[in-house]
């Protein structure tokens, strides 16, 4: 059998989905046990019926998409990327990247997540303004994380509880 039969033959298994539950398909289970998938490969957009797709099981486990491909924008139904994914095992996208804006329904973004994870955005970047639902932004979790603020715009951030920037310092 040739390689292009062979390919075709494991991309029609992984396609397969069970009957029941909530769509996972075969390409969902061989990514979470670490297969990875060839970059244009159709499968990465397979999806479960929460939109789970077999980008954001490939990035959960550790497989760090280029910074530029167009799976990271791939979102389930609460607007988990995939780029949210890599972000929440590590990776640090760069500060120009498009990514690190994108929110979940919840306004909470890459950005925020960078910080949870360590990352130091400078003091006069307009990504410490971004802010979840609850007005928490980058720069308090910056500030939770040990970052010392100099700019009172930044220290008097307030998210809807009154709680400042300057408070978690």
């Amino acid at each position: 059998m040739d390689f292009n039969k062979a390919m075709s033959v494991v991309e029609f298994i992984a396609e397969q989905k069970e009957s029941t539950g909530n769509g996972l398909s075969v390409a969902h289970i061989m990514a979470r046990r670490g297969y990875i998938f060839p970059l244009e490969s159709p499968l990465l957009h397979l999806a479960t019926n929460a939109g789970w797709t077999v980008a954001h099981e490939m990035a959960n486990v550790g497989f760090v998409f280029p910074e530029d491909h167009p799976a990271l924008k791939l979102s389930n139904d609460l607007g988990q990327t995939v780029a949210a994914v890599m972000a929440e095992q590590g990776y640090m996208f760069t500060e120009s990247n498009e990514c690190i804006i994108f929110a979940n329904v919840s306004g909470w973004t890459i950005a925020h997540t960078m910080a949870v994870n360590g990352y130091q955005f400078p003091e006069d970047s307009n990504v410490l303004k971004l802010a979840n639902d609850s007005g928490w932004t980058v720069a308090h979790e910056m500030a939770r994380g040990g970052h010392n603020f100099a700019s009172d715009d930044i220290l008097d951030l307030k998210d809807n509880h009154g709680v400042t920037v300057a408070s978690l310092m």
